[in-house]
């Protein structure tokens, strides 16, 4: 029996950043998010309840739906924006303001300690590969309904 090691941030970052195709046609984007997607589910995951996505994870889910829908003059430029999400997502990009929030100071103070105890293990949890899967999906689904080919 194969023992599964556990997603480590660095490491599926550097996945990520050595295969981003240098051209954006169809089937080069089609076929990182698949190799991306392949290497995500290598490993295994466990939920973690220090994980959060208030701040700038929930910013970065949020606006890859957004650039996909928005109408650019520049496709090439819409493709590198959404990957560019992706991108720091996995990266960890995690930051907060607290006035920004429905929380209140003590609340919100609470939430970054835990968010610290989640980051500083550099492991992703299975909560943030089921939202990475999400945005690989939506891509996906996005250029094979909208688009024959694109540069």
């Amino acid at each position: 029996m194969i023992l599964k090691k556990r997603c480590r941030r660095e490491l599926l970052f550097c996945f990520y950043r050595k295969h981003l195709p240098k051209n954006y046609t169809k089937n080069d984007i089609l076929e990182f998010l698949k190799r991306l997607r392949d290497e995500i589910n290598k490993y295994k995951y466990s939920v973690s309840s220090n994980f959060i996505t208030i701040g700038r994870r929930d910013f970065l889910r949020e606006s890859l739906t957004k650039k996909l829908k928005f109408d650019y003059d520049d496709q090439e430029i819409k493709f590198q924006d959404s990957l560019g999400n992706i991108e720091s997502y996995i990266y960890g990009e995690d930051y907060f303001h607290w006035l920004h929030h429905k929380y209140t100071k003590k609340k919100f103070e609470h939430l970054l300690k835990i968010n610290a105890k989640y980051r500083d293990k550099g492991i992703i949890c299975l909560q943030e590969k089921n939202i990475l899967l999400d945005m690989i999906n939506e891509m996906e689904g996005y250029i094979n309904e909208h688009y024959e080919e694109f540069i």
